[in-house]
C-alpha cells in the first residue's frame, strides 16, 4: 500500500494523467483541467444565451449586476453564482490573470466603471459590447497597451445577428484566445485540426 501512496503522489505532483499498477489492480487517475472562470457583467435578457453557452462549453460564470430582479436562478440557472454589485461600489469577486470578463450593461456609464475598474486587475481577457465608436470613448484616457487587451466590439467576425448568434460568437473569440487560435475557417489549417494541448485550454 505503501508504493500505491508514493506512486500515486508522483503523479498528482506531475500533475498528468495516467496508470498507477499494482499486483492485483490498477489506478486509472485522468487530470482534468480546472474551468476557466468568466465574469458577465449585465444580467440582460442578452446574457441568457451567453451564460448558457459559455457554462456548456466549461467555463464557470458568474453574472454582475446592480438589479437584483435581474438576477435570479430562473433566468440563470448555469451561472455559479448571481452578483449583486455597482461599479462604482467594492469590486465583488477576485479577478486575476485566470479570469475572463465580458462588459455588457448596456448603460455607458457602468460599462465604462467596470471596464476601468476590471483594467486594475489583469484579467485574461475583456470583453466590451458595443461598436468601436462606443468603445473609444469608453477607453478615452487609457494607455494604448491598455486599450489594445480590450477586445470591442466583443465576438467573432462570424456575422452573427440576435442574442443567441452573438452568444455564439462571444464564446467562440473567448476560446480562441485562451488557445491562440486565429478564429480562421478549420479548413485552412495546417496540421491537427485539434491540438489536445489547446483543447484543454491552458
Amino acid at each position: 500500500m505503501r508504493t500505491l501512496e508514493l506512486q500515486l503522489a508522483e503523479k498528482l505532483d506531475a500533475l498528468s494523467s495516467g496508470v498507477v499498477s499494482m499486483p492485483d489492480w490498477k489506478v486509472l487517475l485522468i487530470k482534468v483541467p480546472k474551468p476557466w472562470d468568466l465574469v458577465i457583467f449585465g444580467a440582460g435578457d442578452d446574457s441568457i444565451p451567453l451564460v448558457r453557452y459559455a457554462a456548456d462549453s466549461g467555463f464557470r460564470v458568474y453574472v454582475v449586476d446592480h438589479r437584483s430582479a435581474y438576477l435570479t436562478a430562473e433566468r440563470f440557472p448555469d451561472a455559479e453564482a448571481l452578483v449583486p454589485a455597482r461599479y462604482d461600489g467594492d469590486f465583488p469577486l477576485a479577478i486575476g490573470p485566470a479570469t475572463l470578463a465580458v462588459v455588457k450593461t448596456r448603460l455607458f456609464e457602468h460599462d465604462r466603471g467596470w471596464v476601468r475598474r476590471l483594467v486594475q486587475h489583469s484579467p485574461r481577457y475583456i470583453g466590451l459590447l458595443g461598436p468601436a465608436h462606443r468603445r473609444d470613448r469608453i477607453c478615452e484616457g487609457l494607455d494604448e497597451a491598455i486599450r489594445r487587451r480590450i477586445y470591442g466590439p466583443v465576438g467573432l467576425d462570424i456575422g452573427a445577428t440576435g442574442p443567441e448568434q452573438i452568444a455564439v460568437s462571444i464564446v467562440a473569440e473567448l476560446l480562441a484566445t485562451l488557445t491562440g487560435s486565429p478564429g480562421g475557417h478549420a479548413r485552412d489549417k495546417k496540421g491537427r485540426l485539434h491540438d489536445r494541448r489547446k483543447s484543454e485550454m491552458s
